[in-house]
């Protein structure tokens, strides 16, 4: 083997890393939106359920229900960013450059308010 075809080799190898090492960072963004799409499902539809089914008895029932959901998607909203937030950790570890997690934390705190004012909704 000589000096030409083991620079390329390397050159190779460290080409189809860098290549890995994006697929592992957008495979952890996707699951984090992942994440905030089952919570704005269930925010929603814990907001539709209390606000539309309102000719169902009983009511309270009804309301109830939609508080559930709405408290399940926070919830959701919550541990999808502290489970990308320890990946995160765990991608720095490796070198990994991964979206901000101030930015994601900023936009999982906004999806949380607006759970919170959906269920003001449900009281309204």
């Amino acid at each position: 083997m000589n000096v030409k075809e083991d620079s390329s080799s390397q050159d190779l190898a460290r080409f189809r890393t860098e290549w890995a090492d994006e697929r592992t960072r957008m495979a952890a963004e996707r699951t984090f939106a992942a994440w905030l799409r089952t919570g704005l499902a269930l925010v929603a539809g814990g907001l539709a359920t209390a606000r539309l089914l309102t000719s169902i008895e009983p009511g309270w029932l009804v309301r109830a229900m939609g508080i559930i959901l709405i408290v399940l998607g926070g919830t959701i909203f919550a541990l999808g960013f502290r489970t990308y937030r320890e990946l995160s950790k765990d991608l720095k570890e490796e070198e990994i450059e991964s979206t901000s997690v101030w930015f994601l934390g900023l936009m999982t705190l906004m999806l949380l308010l607006a759970a919170a004012f959906a269920l003001i909704l449900v009281f309204v």
